[in-house]
């Protein structure tokens, strides 16, 4: 989600052709056939500009872009008519992010009326997680051995 949001309103510095070109420009660099101020002053001004534009962009603005861009994912059996909420029968359930950074559900838009959540997004299975679990982001993960004292190196 997070590259799509990039891809979305970064377009043109996450294009293959803009890193091709800033490649050239730098080898130019290198080789002293371009002045780097002017080069850096040029990326910075078209980075800030970026910038500036994605801060106008509040959160459900987002929600919203990278629900129509995931909508097959995130409901792949329901068309847009049929996401009315169960529980209160008026909202519709939409693509949501926590305000507390604990990550992204699904929900109904009539919050904080109602508080129905269909499901949490994760990079587990819910079927897998437990409350006792130590979240993911946590569990120390092997990365390899060390080859000369055979010793764990882990993330």
């Amino acid at each position: 989600m997070v590259s799509a949001f990039l891809s979305h309103l970064f377009s043109e510095i996450v294009d293959y052709s803009f890193t091709a070109n800033m490649e050239t420009e730098l080898d130019n660099i290198s080789a002293g056939s371009t002045e780097w101020k002017g080069l850096l002053k040029d990326y910075w001004e078209r980075l800030s500009k970026y910038c500036g534009d994605a801060s106008q962009w509040d959160v459900r603005k987002v929600e919203r872009m990278l629900e129509e861009k995931f909508r097959p994912i995130l409901f792949p059996d329901l068309d847009t008519d049929s996401r009315i909420c169960p529980s209160c029968s008026e909202g519709t359930l939409r693509f949501k992010v926590s305000r507390y950074g604990e990550g992204s559900f699904i929900g109904c838009d009539r919050h904080p009326k109602c508080k129905y959540i269909a499901r949490t997004l994760s990079d587990e299975d819910d079927e897998n997680e437990t409350s006792e679990q130590i979240p993911r982001s946590f569990e120390p993960r092997l990365l390899g051995i060390m080859p000369d004292t055979s010793e764990k190196v882990s993330s």
